[in-house]
């Protein structure tokens, strides 16, 4: 819309309605409804923006009336009428298309992408930005803004189950846009933001370099929070990676500065990261760290970090053997969890921790109830990130361990072949192990090939304690089974 009211004041806007007729009072009335939204008078931008709406209809304005719509949809939202807000944004839609104005039409549905996130409907969301980027990117000198529809999309696909691969090609494009064309502290977004998307698909080389760029960016940025942040996120990539001494270093650092600026909530996830890393070989330093980062997102009502302190508190009890005490705390972390709504890859290891632990009971059904309460075992997709695979690997030893071997079977193939575009180590170590003790006694060559693949994948995954494991209970003749794998390798080549 023109510009030739924006400079004035609400009475000088009120002076200039009088009288004003046809495109000029439609465009009076839409920038007082601006000026309200600038007050976040949400109440009074819908009424003004209806009645410019209005006016703009009644002289076939089509664009000026969308950006009405627009307008009113945004207030909606802003008073969580999410429905009603994307109802709204449709009908602004349906207006631009009609005109075919490509940039309205990137704006329009990445505010529909909002409201839909408001109301957690990531799935939703993650269409109204694709649509959103689309639109965008059929602009002049629009990079900025397919930056930003492109992580929108990103970062929404990366909360709907088995979207990981397309998350991360969306915050890959993200990130090509944006240098270049966006301000550091996007860029440095962005790089945060592939951080996880690469944890997701394991890919831990790739995770380590953009938690390294984020920090570079975040270094010249003078805000007291980025820093410590992007610092405190290469520790945690760094502990991943099995990079110990370097993790806690790092890790350290982000907890001095977090310290010295008064920043309690990163002083807590610092404490929970040296709890993990504690959690090898001193449990009670562990226990003690994972209680004070419990007091902490405590007293700040974060119900996300409550569940993951109760989750790690769970961890260490199982680990002593207080399985009372540990299937106290999961319960708790998962009802923290689901409370935060944190979407299942967040809250699955909770349920993974809460399995392994009733297996140890002897309480396999139960650990299957648990396993199957997510509904992760009803797909027979590819599965493209770590957390699925992890949670399938899982759900097969459970059956095994119920006595349930052609479920466990069936779920252990299943998955090596779900994961087969995947180089993840201890996911087909765990599978081909449940493979090798249900063909134990039903096919002892298939199940000897078994045993050797988990052992390598073991080796690979750097598991030496599995490994070893394996060379011990499955004593084979070392000539005979190279052979056996090596034709293994050769059937598969041919397939």
């Amino acid at each position: 819309m023109s510009n030739a009211h924006h400079e004035m004041s609400k009475d000088e806007l009120w002076d200039a309605l009088e009288g004003a007729e046809g495109f000029e009072r439609g465009h009076i009335l839409y920038t007082l409804a601006l000026r309200h939204r600038s007050d976040d008078e949400w109440s009074q931008v819908i009424i003004f923006a209806e009645q410019s709406a209005e006016v703009m209809h009644s002289i076939d304005s089509t664009r000026e009336e969308g950006y009405a719509f627009e307008l009113i949809g945004q207030a909606q939202d802003a008073m969580h009428e999410h429905d009603t807000a994307i109802e709204t944004f449709m009908k602004a839609a349906t207006l631009f298309h009609g005109i075919s104005l490509d940039e309205g039409l990137g704006s329009v549905y990445a505010y529909a992408g909002y409201a839909a996130r408001h109301k957690k409907d990531h799935a939703g969301a993650a269409g109204y930005f694709a649509q959103s980027e689309m639109f965008y990117s059929q602009c002049m000198d629009m990079e900025e803004s397919v930056a930003g529809a492109a992580r929108d999309l990103g970062n929404s696909l990366a909360r709907v189950d088995n979207r990981e691969i397309d998350s991360l090609e969306a915050l890959k494009r993200s990130l090509n846009h944006a240098l270049g064309n966006s301000e550091l502290h996007f860029i440095y977004e962005v790089h945060d933001d592939l951080v996880d998307a690469y944890l997701r698909v394991h890919d831990l080389g790739k995770a380590l370099e953009h938690a390294e760029s984020a920090l570079r960016l975040a270094k010249t940025c003078p805000c007291p929070h980025c820093m410590p942040v992007a610092t405190y996120r290469l520790g945690y990539v760094l502990r991943i990676c099995g990079k110990l001494d370097e993790a806690n270093k790092t890790i350290n650092e982000a907890y001095t500065i977090a310290k010295g600026n008064g920043n309690a909530s990163l002083q807590a996830k610092c404490m929970v990261e040296f709890g993990k890393m504690q959690t090898e070989d001193d449990l009670d330093a562990a226990e003690e760290s994972f209680k004070n980062a419990l007091v902490v997102m405590e007293s700040t009502a974060a119900n996300g970090g409550i569940s993951v302190c109760k989750h790690w508190l769970g961890r260490v009890a199982s680990e002593r053997e207080s399985f009372g005490q540990a299937c106290a705390y999961f319960k708790e972390a998962i009802d923290n969890a689901e409370e935060a709504r944190l979407g299942s890859r967040t809250f699955a290891p909770m349920h993974q921790s809460f399995a392994k632990t009733l297996i140890k009971q002897g309480k396999n059904r139960e650990a299957i109830v648990v396993l199957e309460s997510i509904g992760w075992h009803k797909s027979t997709e590819p599965i493209n990130g770590i957390a699925v695979a992890k949670h399938m690997a899982l759900y097969a030893q459970a059956l095994l361990a119920n006595g349930q071997t052609a479920d466990a079977l069936i779920r252990a193939e299943l998955t090596l072949e779900q994961t087969s575009a995947n180089q993840w180590h201890e996911i087909t170590a765990e599978c081909h192990e449940v493979r090798s003790r249900v063909l134990l006694h039903k096919d002892p060559t298939a199940a000897d090939r078994s045993a050797v693949l988990a052992l390598a994948h073991y080796t690979l995954g750097n598991r030496p304690e599995d490994a070893a494991r394996m060379a011990t209970e499955f004593i084979v003749e070392p000539h005979r089974m190279l052979k056996l794998v090596a034709a293994d390798h050769e059937f598969r080549e041919a397939q």
